[in-house]
């Protein structure tokens, strides 16, 4: 599971204490419901997972967002322009081991993951909303000015 806390949680039989605002907690269960393992990733500024979905290798892909600087395993992340950004990371679903982390979003407003997928060769296809010029592995893109007041306008994105 994944999420949100502030404060402190009880997650996976573990005790975890946030390091800002809101953080990210991850856990997992057997079907019974018994904790197998509890971690957190985050800093200080508001973190959250929102989705996950398990690849075909056994781990697991984890998106949300992060402002500011967070912590993800031994991996850290800058936001860009301060605002919340997109994450992509990647566990071991045997014992919660961040495997790697990227990012992506735009300095111009809040960046946000809707949804993951990933599908039988392990690809990974991550779906959000973005305003401005947000950069993802895959280059740069930008949204649509919104025709009343000219600004960039919230738009959505699809990256594999």
């Amino acid at each position: 599971m994944t999420g949100e806390f502030a404060s402190t949680v009880y997650a996976g039989g573990t005790t975890l204490a946030s390091q800002g605002s809101l953080d990210v907690v991850l856990a997992k269960y057997t079907t019974n419901g018994d904790p197998l393992w509890a971690t957190m990733c985050g800093g200080s500024g508001l973190d959250r997972g929102i989705a996950l979905a398990l690849s075909p290798d056994g781990s697991v892909v984890v998106v949300g967002q992060f402002m500011a600087k967070a912590q993800f395993g031994t991996d850290q992340v800058i936001s860009l322009g301060g605002t919340q950004d997109v994450f992509v990371m990647k566990m071991d679903a045997d014992d919660g081991t961040v495997q790697w982390v990227q990012q992506g979003g735009s300095a111009a407003g809040v960046d946000q993951p809707k949804g993951v997928s990933v599908i039988a060769d392990g690809a990974i296809a991550v779906t959000g909303e973005f305003r401005g010029a947000a950069t993802f592995s895959m280059g740069t893109i930008n949204s649509m000015p919104d025709l009343d007041t000219a600004e960039p306008s919230v738009d959505i994105f699809i990256a594999a």
